[in-house]
């Protein structure tokens, strides 16, 4: 069975990877140029790593994680004000915590995947099912088209795959907007801390990396943004919205400035009645997406992956009972995920 994937990020390459081990032909398709390294910096433990040892990649990422002993919340001052061990918690967890960039983990991922061919620069533009709904054709960005038996959307949160799908813009929108960004030689280090700062309906937090670069994530309800406010070049606003706002802001604002991977949105949710229709299914943000904030998505992309590749491989070709029993087994416990994110919202 020939399954064509679109997206190269967590879902995409983990869910390949299960796919031609159960002896399935996928190929990944992905509109960027080459793979996407960098991003924020995650908690990755639970099931997630419990599938990455089975696939072999614990070596590879504990050698990619950064040492985070603690989170700081400090006070505008700079002042320690509270602090959490994360230290405590991976001893808690038997050592099975790993601090790390999600484009670290999505790099280990496209590096495992070995023959499995995957066409950057090359995405799904649209498809079309066939009469009998036993296999799609698929029109690439480049004005191709082939057909597969089955198309899956690992496209993220604004998949284009899930808009032609359902005609329909599911985004739950969670009342905050997020900017994370990376900083060379940056002025303040705390070489083993997550250091956060709390201000007037905003936050902003800082690590320091294993190379020396500063992770910088900053989160914000959206009530601050100004009426009419563009977001295409989003640096203004955050300057609008931090600006005098105590403790770095000044210096982590100029370090914006110079940056070269600014990475902003809403904060959103993905909730739809169904992943699937006929031969083609969504998985990862795209399906059920538990919000940025919610710092699980790695991990429950991980999750779905192995459960739909070994529903695929239980029904034998009979994707309409493997997607059946993919969405049982997954939708209320990611449903209770999505619920308990909207708390994180509360600042």
């Amino acid at each position: 069975m020939r399954i064509a994937i679109n997206g190269c990020g967590i879902a995409g390459p983990a869910l390949a990877w299960w796919l031609k081990r159960y002896g399935f032909e996928p190929t990944i398709f992905e509109k960027a140029d080459a793979p996407r390294s960098g991003g924020y910096l995650i908690d990755f433990w639970g099931e997630g790593y419990a599938i990455a040892e089975k696939m072999g990649l614990l070596s590879v990422l504990k050698a990619r994680a950064h040492n985070v002993e603690e989170m700081r919340i400090v006070s505008r001052e700079g002042a320690p004000i509270a602090r959490l061990s994360l230290t405590k918690i991976r001893e808690q967890l038997g050592g099975r915590f790993l601090s790390i960039s999600r484009g670290d983990v999505a790099i280990a991922l496209y590096e495992a995947l070995d023959s499995i061919p995957v066409r950057f620069g090359k995405s799904v533009l649209g498809f079309r099912k066939s009469v009998n709904e036993q296999g799609v054709e698929l029109n690439f960005s480049d004005g191709t088209s082939e057909s597969f038996d089955l198309l899956i959307g690992a496209d993220g949160l604004h998949s284009h795959v899930r808009q032609i799908l359902f005609k329909e813009t599911p985004e739950k929108e969670m009342g905050a907007c997020v900017a994370a960004f990376t900083a060379h030689d940056y002025r303040y280090k705390d070489d083993s801390a997550y250091v956060l700062y709390q201000s007037d309906k905003k936050q902003m937090a800082r690590t320091t990396l294993a190379d020396g670069r500063t992770m910088f994530l900053l989160t914000f309800r959206s009530e601050l943004v100004p009426e009419g406010a563009s977001i295409d070049d989003p640096r203004p606003l955050l300057r609008t919205i931090y600006e005098g706002s105590g403790w770095e802001s000044e210096t982590a604002l100029q370090a914006m400035d110079d940056s070269d991977d600014l990475y902003f949105d809403r904060v959103s949710q993905i909730r739809l009645d169904h992943w699937s229709d006929g031969p083609v299914a969504l998985i990862g943000d795209a399906a059920a997406c538990a919000s940025l904030l919610a710092g699980e998505g790695t991990g429950l992309a991980m999750i779905e992956s192995y459960v739909l590749a070994g529903e695929l491989y239980r029904a034998d070709g009979d994707y309409s009972k493997a997607f059946r029993n993919y969405e049982e087994r997954l939708s209320k416990f990611l449903r209770k995920k999505q619920n308990a994110a909207r708390s994180m919202v509360a600042f």
